[in-house]
């Protein structure tokens, strides 16, 4: 089967609830580590028709291994890939009248501490692709060759680069975005050799925003809201002086800078557009008042924008005049509140609605048309992440492909099952033979538990632990040690309290109560050596029978 496929580029877009889409602000400053999903997402497929039939979900236009676990898919000049969360890139590839077939390239090696971000380039004679670990660290492959890292330049980690929209004269030149806000240029050849090339990106500083056409136009936004621009490597755009500040968001063309025009989406909702000569041009005046949240730039003039009450705005370039697309009223219904949008391919936009439906709108000579092709699971819920559309050529057929986080409606087309049918069977097999999932049912739970209790108490002193009758022998012994040896545990008995002496006198009891005061007086010839000389046993009466406390006093002479 002869198959080519065409690149989408696309962003993701969050769905909100709220009834006013807020206004974007600029991108926080760039930072590392870059952050990245561990699980991925499911990928759906459904026949591509240019009648706008519809169509159901096709199941086996999906290979087993890329049905789940992928975080992001595009195409190649020789077929699609698709980028899975265990760091493998499943590529597919027409290899001619022999059909399809596929190959598997590991980069864990080349991005030990996760791939971030991943892209392809369409133009030469092999897939050729860039990729960005969370560190920052760049790696450049080509066709299945995985043997070459290129280092950021400078020295300064990447945190995003910005590959060229399909076009009729590629110029094989991309755009790096750095940790420190600069920007560079980076040239690939058919062979895969990536190599850093001059360009006025170099000039640039403190960048938060960046989009181009392809190495030779595009815009960028820094920290204060300035818009920055270039028509060729080494030529500057012009600016009107108005984007001097206060910009949150630029869209270049989608093909060449030529035929359309460029936009800026500023702080207080408002869209700026202007031409290759730095001209401002005029919005439809219907538009006056509008508040805008994004903007989608196509080709061929074409563009659209989404209001913060989630309306769905379109005009074109008519003679050089913006002239704004006719909504028929048969679409009105399908494009009230859109809570976002992003870019399709030629002459398309891609909707999300309230509850994240996915709604292709094209943009005809004048007027505006909604795919109808689009199977009803895909447009009326999930959350929708990046689309593709690919052509196999050989058959004749064509599909788009799409990356979604709608777990429900990945069960029901692989399955074919619900999702609660799912979950029963499967917690019917857990409970049949839970031993080989790890788990313990109930009833083993409280035997495990009962035979614990009969082990403790068949051997406590195994667990430094003792029965009552052990604790009261334990108890006795130690109240006997205590009374045969009370001096160990400073303790005295009663006989030690009565004879406790405090210097030479001591305070005694007879066995009747009555206090006795005894005391030594000694007689010394030198105030050194002292002999006895009479001990006196003093009688006290009339002293209270429970305590008494006496003390001897020089009695004054004078």
């Amino acid at each position: 089967m002869r198959f080519f496929c065409l690149v989408l580029p696309v962003i993701a877009v969050s769905v909100h609830a709220q009834s006013l889409l807020p206004i974007p602000q600029l991108p926080p400053a760039p930072s590392l580590p870059l952050s990245v999903n561990t699980n991925g997402y499911f990928v759906f497929s459904w026949p591509y028709d240019t009648m706008g039939r519809t169509q159901s979900l096709a199941p086996s236009n999906v290979p087993t291994d890329v049905r789940s676990g992928v975080l992001k898919m595009g195409t190649h000049s020789m077929g699609s890939w698709f980028l899975k969360s265990s760091g493998e890139v499943v590529i597919f590839y027409n290899t001619g009248g022999a059909g399809m077939g596929s190959t598997k390239l590991n980069l864990q090696n080349f991005f030990k501490t996760g791939i971030a971000k991943f892209y392809s380039f369409a133009q030469g004679p092999g897939p050729m692709f860039v990729g960005i670990s969370t560190s920052g660290q760049i790696g450049a492959f080509y066709n299945t060759n995985v043997n070459s890292v290129t280092l950021p330049a400078d020295g300064v980690e990447v945190v995003d680069i910005f590959p060229e929209k399909a076009g009729p004269s590629p110029s094989r030149i991309f755009i790096s975005h750095h940790a420190n806000g600069t920007l560079r240029a980076w040239h690939y050849s058919n062979d895969g050799q990536l190599t850093r090339t001059n360009h006025v990106v170099d000039q640039f500083s403190q960048i938060r925003s960046v989009d181009t056409v392809n190495g030779d136009v595009g815009l960028a936004v820094n920290q204060a809201g300035q818009v920055f621009g270039w028509s060729s490597v080494s030529s500057p755009l012009a600016i009107p002086a108005v984007l001097s500040s206060g910009v949150v968001q630029v869209s270049a063309p989608s093909a060449a800078a030529g035929e359309a025009f460029f936009y800026a989406l500023k702080a207080d909702g408002s869209i700026v557009a202007w031409d290759l000569t730095g001209t401002v041009r005029g919005l439809p005046t219907s538009f006056s008042g509008k508040i805008f949240v994004k903007i989608v730039n196509l080709e061929e003039g074409r563009a659209f924008a989404l209001t913060r009450e989630g309306q769905l705005l379109g005009w074109r370039d008519n003679a050089g005049a913006i002239e704004e697309f006719l909504l028929p009223s048969t679409l009105a219904s399908g494009l009230k509140d859109i809570r976002g949008i992003f870019e399709g391919t030629v002459r398309k936009v891609l909707a999300l609605n309230q509850q994240g439906g996915f709604l292709p709108v094209f943009s005809g000579p004048t007027a505006w048309a909604v795919d109808s092709s689009v199977p009803e699971g895909i447009s009326s819920k999930g959350s929708f992440l990046d689309s593709v559309v690919y052509s196999t050529a050989g058959a004749g057929t064509s599909a788009n492909l799409i990356l979604s986080s709608d777990g429900d409606l990945a069960v029901q087309t692989y399955t074919g099952l619900s999702l609660d049918v799912l979950a029963k069977l499967v917690a019917e097999k857990i409970l049949n033979i839970s031993n080989n999932f790890g788990l313990a049912t109930k009833t083993e739970v409280g035997g495990a538990v009962t035979q614990g209790v009969q082990q403790v108490l068949s051997a406590p002193s195994d667990y430094n632990l003792f029965t009552p009758q052990q604790v009261q022998a334990e108890r006795t012994a130690g109240q006997n040690d205590v009374i045969a040896n009370p001096n160990q545990w400073t303790l005295y008995t009663t006989n030690q309290i009565k004879a406790m002496v405090m210097g030479d006198l001591m305070l005694t009891r007879t066995n009747n109560g009555q206090f006795v005061l005894n005391y030594d007086i000694e007689q010394s010839d030198d105030l050194t050596n002292w002999a006895p000389y009479q001990a006196i046993a003093m009688p006290l009466t009339n002293l209270p029978t429970d305590k008494a406390f006496v003390r001897i006093k020089l009695k004054n002479q004078q």
